[in-house]
């Protein structure tokens, strides 16, 4: 049970780090949520909260021992924050746990494509599809990928 109750504390840490930045960034009514009046308030109570996501990814990563997706979270978090040195780290972590996650290979071949690493992005989206041959976006991804490289027919 507490193995279970730990793993449920991880989703809601993640999820909720995840929302606030999204929050933040994208949606002004977010931001007007957390300061109502709008005023300069937003700014400071914005940045705040994006202090203490490093609490948040610190915690999660405590009880992420042993499991892979919850590194893949910490990495997506992390990647969405541009920050994408950690986000590798991350993912290799959870690829260290588990080497056919195909989540990880999946937002490893992201990872890639981000940084016009063509080669390794086709291999490690290729990696995810062995796993998860249904894997929808990953299939998406290739294609373009494919494309980049000039393998028009294999990107269809």
């Amino acid at each position: 049970m507490s193995r279970l109750k730990n793993l449920w504390q991880l989703y809601l840490l993640t999820s909720l780090g995840i929302a606030v930045f999204f929050g933040l960034k994208y949606y002004p009514s977010f931001r007007a949520a957390i300061a109502p009046d709008g005023g300069p308030d937003v700014k400071a109570r914005a940045e705040t909260i994006l202090k203490e996501l490093p609490k948040v990814e610190s915690a999660v990563d405590k009880l992420a021992s042993g499991n892979p997706a919850a590194y893949v979270g910490l990495g997506v978090l992390n990647q969405n924050k541009g920050n994408l040195v950690e986000a590798e780290r991350l993912f290799k972590k959870a690829l260290a746990i588990d080497a056919d996650q195909p989540d990880a290979w999946f937002r490893t071949g992201m990872l890639h494509q981000q940084r016009r690493e063509w080669e390794a992005a086709a291999h490690a989206f290729e990696r995810s599809l062995k796993k998860k041959p249904g894997f929808s976006h990953a299939h998406n991804n290739l294609g373009i990928v494919y494309d980049e490289l000039g393998r028009h027919d294999d990107a269809l």
